[in-house]
């Protein structure tokens, strides 16, 4: 099942951009083959008076430290949840090969956040990047959950982050879609 299909720019807005040049996020439909997709694409600055990065912009975020913060760009997802026996989340993208992590920010039934990640785009060209639902990259709640604990349904996604980590000169990433495998039925409204 099609949770979402990232072929609408209004739909899929920028939330945050802790980057070195925050207006140099750019987001577009694109056509690849017969499908649209959501391109997102960003180019680390340089500072070219010693060649190492000119450091991210922080000052905006609350509790903001002097340490030194990954370049990354967040999308805000339209709220959608599933419910069911869902076994994978499958994301659609079309590499660069740039190096860059993808991350999908979920709330389960309990409320306990989830972080599931797909992997590095170190690939050119269209790929499905499928994740197994009971094995989030991370979690974290009020109640300090197991990693053992299964993951309680519903389930509810929030927020689809790139990270740049050093190296990574910045990304230009399509968007396809993102599918829940399984017998899942949609809770939310609006899931095609």
């Amino acid at each position: 099942m099609i949770v979402y299909r990232f072929d609408r720019l209004d739909a899929f807005p920028l939330l945050d951009s802790y980057t070195t040049d925050p207006q140099g996020v750019t987001m577009r439909v694109d056509e690849l083959g017969p499908e649209k997709i959501l391109r997102v694409r960003y180019r680390r600055i340089r500072s070219t008076e010693n060649r190492k990065e000119a450091p991210c912009d922080t000052s905006h975020v609350d509790g903001a430290s002097d340490r030194p913060v990954e370049p990354c760009v967040t999308l805000a997802l339209p709220l959608r949840a599933i419910d069911g026996q869902p076994e994978q989340l499958v994301l659609e993208i079309d590499g660069d090969a740039g190096g860059c992590n993808v991350f999908l920010e979920a709330a389960d039934g309990s409320g306990c956040g989830l972080v599931y990640h797909f992997g590095t785009v170190d690939f050119k060209g269209h790929r499905a990047c499928a994740i197994h639902v009971q094995e989030p990259h991370e979690r974290w709640s009020a109640r300090a959950p197991s990693d053992a604990e299964p993951v309680l349904l519903p389930l509810q996604f929030h927020r689809l982050r790139f990270e740049l980590p050093a190296g990574c000169p910045g990304l230009d990433l399509g968007l396809v879609s993102l599918s829940v495998t399984g017998p899942v039925q949609p809770i939310t409204p609006g899931i095609a």
